[in-house]
């Protein structure tokens, strides 16, 4: 809760395909896949993908967010959303952890950094 209050975007994600929160032009979401590349439709429809994330900037572009949701016990490690960024972890569950421009998932987790 305390993220939804400091980032409000976090609370305010609006999305496409849901007709609760229609996505508004002003906020930037991408859909990424574990080699933190664009989802494409083969990607969407791969049923044993374990990954999935999203990059969120508001309409400002002032702060991006990277959320990271992984399924699977197999490890695994994703590159960065942007090359040489520097992320900022604000939420992770154990196992997964930040080293070499990379996010390293030793099992299923949840992150949230700020880039």
């Amino acid at each position: 809760m305390a993220l939804r209050k400091t980032y409000p975007i976090l609370a305010e994600i609006h999305l496409d395909d849901d007709p609760l929160y229609q996505h508004t032009p002003s906020d930037h979401i991408e859909w990424l896949n574990e080699q933190s590349k664009v989802m494409t439709a083969e990607d969407w429809s791969d049923n044993s993908r374990h990954y999935i994330a999203l990059t969120l900037a508001p309409m400002d572009r002032s702060t991006r967010f990277w959320l990271v949701f992984y399924s699977s016990d197999v490890p695994l490690s994703v590159p960065f959303p942007m090359e040489d960024a520097t992320i900022e972890a604000l939420y992770q569950t154990p196992g997964l952890s930040i080293t070499d421009n990379s996010l390293h998932c030793a099992y299923r987790g949840v992150f949230i950094g700020k880039m």
